[in-house]
């Protein structure tokens, strides 16, 4: 069946010139889309590559400026630290201070007392 099919095909010389040529041209056009794929597919590749360093990048940039936030907070919150010790510090001092001045004048008026 599929041979009587072709055996009814007679080409002249010029028209299997015509179809070799044909030929030709569809399969230079068929490695030039695929050549255009190619290196489409790498161009894309390229740019989703420059896209993700893009964005790492910028990622990056986040997380410097938060730890420069968060340096500078917690440089306040040991400026404030520093402050609540000193104060404390002086607090107990003064205190101490007092207890020692209030027992030794608890001390003096007994004593004077029993004179």
């Amino acid at each position: 069946m599929g041979n009587s099919c072709i055996a009814g095909l007679y080409l002249s010389a010029e028209e299997l010139r015509e179809l070799h040529d044909f030929e030709e041209d569809c399969m230079d056009e068929l490695t030039r889309k695929r050549i255009r794929k190619q290196k489409g597919g790498a161009e894309d590749s390229f740019l989703n590559t420059l896209e993700l360093t893009e964005l790492t990048s910028q990622r990056v940039n986040e997380l410097l400026q938060e730890n420069c936030s968060l340096k500078s907070r917690l440089c306040d919150v040991e400026a404030r630290l520093d402050i609540i010790i000193k104060t404390q510090s002086e607090f107990i001092d003064a205190l101490t201070r007092r207890q020692k001045v209030g027992f030794s004048s608890s001390n003096i008026c007994p004593l004077n007392l029993k004179r």
